[in-house]
């Protein structure tokens, strides 16, 4: 019985799914409304007055750290409610290749 409860929960963790979609989609929406916000700003720098131009950059900022939030939250969430993540060795981490794995691509 406790195995058969045990299974149950952890596979309720797959409800959780739709949810990062869902954020995912969110931080998509935000980046493209972060890009639209630039190149609307952009061609009209010279002619906004400069509490017009701070809001605009303060508003750009909030974006950023929203979706920053974002991506801890999905990473953080994802982490303790499905397995441990094994990130091999990438490009894009702060190894050095000579300390890569052997069987990394």
């Amino acid at each position: 019985m406790e195995t058969l409860v045990e299974r149950l929960m952890y596979a309720t963790r797959w409800l959780l799914a739709p949810i990062y979609i869902g954020l995912s989609c969110a931080l998509l929406a935000l980046a493209v409304k972060f890009y639209q916000e630039v190149f609307h700003v952009l061609p009209h720098v010279m002619e906004l007055s400069e509490s017009d131009l701070i809001l605009t950059i303060l508003s750009m900022i909030d974006m950023g750290l929203v979706g920053g939030l974002l991506v801890m939250v999905m990473f953080s969430g994802y982490g303790t409610t499905h397995r441990f993540m094994q990130v091999r060795y990438s490009p894009f981490t702060f190894d050095f290749p000579e300390n890569a794995p052997k069987n990394a691509p």
